[in-house]
């Protein structure tokens, strides 16, 4: 698993996590305390929230920059691309053709 969806992971734990720690707070405040409570958690969930699109965010760059290098392999390399995709192709073929 990568890094990043490791992270991703991990602040949805912790989320999760203050989401029961606030409702076992707010159960034992009552109505007196709940506004409070509540403010609290909707201040936690926008935290999260910003670290969530963080995370995405660096996902994102993350996959472009592959992409990116994919593509400027192909090109440098191009006959060794065909060949690679060439012999993919004939080994899932011939992979069928036995099944079958």
């Amino acid at each position: 698993m990568s890094t990043n969806a490791e992270q991703l992971l991990s602040q949805l734990q912790r989320v999760l996590e203050d989401l029961e720690e606030f409702a076992g707070t707010a159960r034992d405040a009552g109505t007196e305390g709940a506004s409070a409570v509540t403010d609290h958690l909707k201040e936690a969930l926008g935290k999260a929230r910003e670290r969530i699109r963080g995370l995405e965010t660096g996902l994102q760059r993350g996959a472009v920059a592959g992409a990116k290098a994919a593509d400027g392999y192909v090109r440098e390399h191009t006959w060794q691309s065909i060949g690679v995709a060439a012999a993919i192709a004939f080994l899932i073929g011939a992979l069928m053709a036995r099944r079958n």
